[in-house]
């Protein structure tokens, strides 16, 4: 039985039992202000819809297919200014690079996290970065 069906029903019975006049039923309808949820093949349909649309991921495969949401851009960016380590001179300089910003941020990460764990633990005395 529908929604509304039921609702027609519960007013006829409600006028019945009060012995008050019945109420027009389609115009009690038309002057409430409440959403008809979908019938049965309308709700099929949106579902067939938003499946369409709309897929259901793991947690993995949600972070491997849209790395954007959690380290930013996974691409080579333009060129712009950065500071890197020159070996030869043992010094920092600033130049011109294309990087990928998601491999900097994960990079960034690390560091933040070791520099966290030195502040809880006194008796570390290094971090240590190897890139080969």
């Amino acid at each position: 039985m529908s929604w509304r069906r039921q609702c027609l029903n519960k007013m006829s019975l409600r006028s019945e039992s009060s012995k008050k006049p019945s109420v027009d039923k389609d115009q009690f309808l038309r002057n409430q202000k409440f959403s008809v949820p979908y019938e049965s093949e309308q709700r099929a349909t949106v579902a067939k819809l938003a499946a369409e649309k709309y897929q259901r991921l793991t947690p993995l495969k949600h972070i491997l297919y849209r790395p954007d949401s959690y380290i930013g851009s996974a691409f080579l960016s333009d060129e712009q200014p950065v500071y890197v380590y020159d070996a030869m001179r043992k010094q920092v300089r600033k130049k011109e690079a294309r990087i990928v910003p998601g491999l900097l941020k994960i990079f960034d990460e690390i560091l933040v996290n070791a520099a966290d764990n030195k502040r809880r633990d006194p008796q570390m005395t290094t971090i240590a970065v190897n890139i080969d």
